[in-house]
């Protein structure tokens, strides 16, 4: 029994010690860089570009009316190279040509994605 006490002692011991030095780092640690200036960097752009679109609505119609009557079907990919639109905005822009019943471009489901034809007369 009085070695294992003993054992036990010493363990604890040792790691009171571990843990106590360990602690006092810690605290050195803190201490340390408390008293340091900090410098903050904030790097931002030297040209801010603004892109403009080249090209109004109503010429983006007949640019897309034109590709239809050349070619059987568009899509959105497409129509976003020829107006220089981001494909989303693209999308978006047929979706609303198709939308409207006046204008001669409807959209058609092809597996997954959307082409856009002229309406059969």
């Amino acid at each position: 029994m009085n070695a294992m006490n003993t054992l036990k002692t010493g363990i604890l011991i040792a790691g009171l010690v571990v843990a106590g030095n360990t602690a006092s780092a810690q605290r050195w640690h803190r201490h340390f860089h408390r008293h340091r200036p900090v410098a903050t960097v904030v790097v931002r752009p030297s040209v801010a570009v603004r892109v403009v679109n080249r090209f109004t609505q109503s010429e983006r119609l007949a640019m897309a009316i034109a590709y239809l009557k050349a070619n059987p079907q568009l899509t959105a990919k497409e129509y976003a190279q020829m107006t220089y639109l981001s494909k989303a905005a693209a999308e978006a822009e047929l979706n609303a040509f198709a939308a409207d019943k006046s204008n001669p471009i409807i959209a058609l489901q092809d597996g997954r994605k959307t082409v856009y034809v002229l309406k059969s007369r």
